[in-house]
């Protein structure tokens, strides 16, 4: 089934799942579409690239869970999000943790990291590349039954117009 790279059809908008697969360029595809999943794709860069995940994590108030997994790019896409989870940005938009070689988030402002950070859960099955195992985790955060987040958060128009188009591949 074709799928809308990075956007959210609205039919699954209310889904509370949100799937990177960082590096791993087939493997959403093999995912296929699992149920609770409002969007999957892959991510490269530890700033543009980890910038659109969190974006359309934080702007999606039903999203509730992150599951990161595949191969991670020698960008550090997924380290970098989960230390933009854990730890946040610092003063100059750098994720204060991250190992990826430049970590700035440019368009990501303080109200939307705090999003980040409250509402989500991560799911670390970074290196994990078995469909079976991903879906299982998916499935477990479906079954917890997260309410949708109460807080809408609209991205500022630049970063909206960057939603959609990346210069590091599909977006997040």
């Amino acid at each position: 089934m074709a799928r809308a790279r990075g956007r959210i059809p609205a039919a699954r908008r209310s889904r509370p799942v949100a799937v990177c697969t960082l590096a791993s360029e087939d493997l959403a595809d093999e995912l296929g579409e699992p149920a609770g999943v409002a969007i999957i794709g892959r991510a490269f860069t530890e700033n543009l690239g980890a910038e659109k995940v969190a974006v359309n994590v934080v702007a999606n108030p039903a999203i509730r869970t992150l599951v990161l997994c595949g191969t991670e790019s020698q960008h550090a896409v997924g380290q970098t999000l989960r230390a933009l989870h854990s730890d946040g940005l610092d003063g100059d938009g750098r994720v204060v943790g991250s190992e990826g070689p430049v970590p700035i988030l440019k368009n990501f402002p303080t109200a939307a990291q705090e999003i980040f950070s409250e509402k989500l859960t991560v799911v670390d099955l970074i290196g994990e590349a078995d469909p079976a195992v991903i879906l299982r985790a998916i499935s477990d955060a479906v079954a917890s039954g997260e309410e949708t987040w109460p807080e809408t958060w609209i991205p500022p128009a630049a970063v909206r117009s960057s939603v959609g188009r990346s210069a590091d591949g599909p977006p997040g």
